[in-house]
């Protein structure tokens, strides 16, 4: 477990899995729980749901990677940014 952090929070791609994984599934499970108990849920609003926050989780990764992430990791190894 500890290589899955140490890995998502070094790359890109690892900042897109993990925050699918802890922020978009979640936040997706619980819509639909509540549309499904509201009694309104449809194939079609599910797949909605399914894809609005799979882009939600998406461009929440590449902020948090280019605005926190990056500039740590380059600091750290002393390259320049960009």
């Amino acid at each position: 477990m500890r290589r899955l952090f140490k890995w998502g929070s070094s790359s890109l791609g690892g900042h897109l899995v993990l925050f699918e994984i802890f922020v978009s599934m979640p936040l997706f499970l619980i819509f639909v729980g509540l549309t499904s108990s509201e009694g309104t849920l449809t194939m079609n609003w599910g797949l909605r749901l399914a894809v609005i926050w799979f882009a939600i989780g998406a461009t929440l990764a590449v902020l948090c990677w280019h605005v926190i992430s990056l500039p740590i990791i380059n600091k750290k190894t002393g390259r320049p940014r960009g």
